[in-house]
């Protein structure tokens, strides 16, 4: 994937960008060290995220292929 192959989103949406979002952070978790956390995280994980961030003013930011805009 390139530069010119994405797109910035300002403005995920737990519709449209959950899935993509918890999948990679349920590879993070399998996969790395990179998160402390041992368990994958649930739809339920992911919609309190999403609230979560949505209560305190924090926009989720993703990048998105041009090809396929709702995979993150």
């Amino acid at each position: 994937m390139t530069l010119e192959s994405v797109k910035w989103v300002s403005a995920c949406t737990l519709a449209e960008h959950g899935q993509g979002i918890l999948s990679i952070y349920n590879e993070v978790i399998a996969h790395s060290t990179a998160l402390y956390e041992y368990e994958p995280r649930t739809w339920a994980d992911m919609e309190n995220w999403f609230e979560l961030k949505a209560q305190r003013g924090f926009p989720v930011i993703a990048a998105v292929r041009n090809d396929a805009p709702s995979q993150v």
